[in-house]
């Protein structure tokens, strides 16, 4: 499922919504005559809210059960007894039905933005090819995730067990994170080229990627050595799995708290103030 904006497995590593929009003034290129450059919010290009693949309990698979910000707060909801477990399961169960389609809904609206974004002149080659790698990693992200969500009936008619779904989730959630992190930088560099933003939102930009890094980096390790690989790593540190874990869980949560700093406080007087100078900013 995916990393939420850095959710990687609902690692999500996760999924990330970039706030600041590239803010572009339309213009002539040169010569008289020549056609206006196009418009294109590159802030846009997002995995949208309740994208994912589905949370599964640590009873079905610990990784996926604990890692990420979601299975954390569920792991916690779940701790009030029988009430709690109730909840925490009709929530993962909305997670099977919305995840997928808010997902394939990402998908869809990513590629649409980015037959936009190749005819921009104003975005260069570097930017062009991270958005079609996010938009390509998004579409892998809801393709896995629709597998991880198939009910049992039709997963069987498929031949697909559950561990072959718990695989397909882990997939969705490096999936998501490969694009959330793409997104992410697109985000960051077009808010540091801006000359309209101001230090607040350049500091969240900037400390957005970089918990962004951290949370895919643990994240996706986190995944790969519950999927199997590197046996031999987990098997000489066997402390990694369960730190790389706790680590990604935390990015999610900083970076969620990154997400709403710079849409909401990005512009505050008195915080930009404060920011003005200083190296993030």
């Amino acid at each position: 499922m995916p990393l939420d904006r850095f959710e990687a497995s609902r690692i999500k590593p996760t999924a990330v919504a970039t706030p600041v929009a590239a803010q572009r003034v339309k213009a002539t290129a040169g010569a008289e005559g020549s056609a206006p450059r196009t418009e294109v919010d590159v802030a846009k290009f997002r995995i949208m809210p309740l994208a994912g693949a589905p949370q599964v309990s640590a009873a079905v698979d610990e990784t996926l059960g604990k890692t990420g910000l979601l299975p954390f707060i569920l792991s916690k909801v779940e701790a009030f007894g029988n009430l709690g477990l109730k909840a925490a399961n009709g929530i993962r169960f909305l997670t099977r039905v919305l995840g997928p389609a808010a997902f394939t809904f990402s998908a869809f609206w990513n590629f649409r933005l980015l037959g936009k974004a190749l005819k921009d002149p104003a975005l260069g080659g570097r930017e062009k090819a991270t958005l079609a790698i996010g938009t390509v990693a998004t579409t892998l992200g809801a393709l896995t995730a629709i597998v991880a969500a198939l009910p049992a009936r039709v997963a069987g008619l498929l031949r697909l067990g559950v561990s072959h779904q718990v695989l397909a989730n882990k997939a969705s959630g490096i999936a998501g994170g490969i694009a959330g992190l793409g997104f992410a930088a697109i985000n960051m560099v077009e808010t540091l080229r801006n000359p309209r933003s101001q230090a607040g939102e350049k500091f969240f930009a900037k400390a957005g990627f970089g918990i962004g890094v951290i949370g895919f980096v643990f994240g996706t390790t986190a995944l790969l050595l519950s999927m199997g690989a590197g046996a031999g790593v987990a098997s000489a540190l066997p402390w990694l799995l369960p730190v790389a874990s706790k680590v990604a869980t935390f990015a999610g949560l900083a970076g969620l708290a990154s997400w709403i700093g710079q849409m909401v406080l990005g512009k505050n007087t008195w915080l930009n103030a404060k920011l003005a100078g200083t190296p993030l900013a």
